[in-house]
């Protein structure tokens, strides 16, 4: 089976519940046009640690803001960055 291989990055308490800083994730090639929202979802599915933030994080696909239901493009050597809420004074 054919995979796409990205690169999940992780910040503030994600990177707390996780443990690391990036981890690389295999995709299926069924996902090389999908959602935000199923791309969450299957990220969650592999990294559970993250299910504690599933309602409050955002993600950035190669540095870009997306809504959740938008169509993108996945390929090799995607990057990933899951945003949990910052807070801050």
């Amino acid at each position: 089976m054919d995979e796409i291989t990205i690169k999940v990055l992780f910040f503030a308490q994600a990177k707390e519940l996780v443990g690391t800083s990036e981890r690389i994730l295999k995709l299926p090639t069924s996902f090389s046009e999908t959602t935000i929202e199923n791309l969450k979802s299957y990220i969650i599915n592999k990294v559970p640690e993250l299910a504690h933030i599933a309602n409050s994080f955002v993600l950035a696909v190669n540095c870009n803001y997306n809504s959740q239901d938008e169509i993108i493009k996945i390929e090799k050597h995607t990057e990933i960055a899951i945003i949990p809420p910052l807070s801050g004074g």
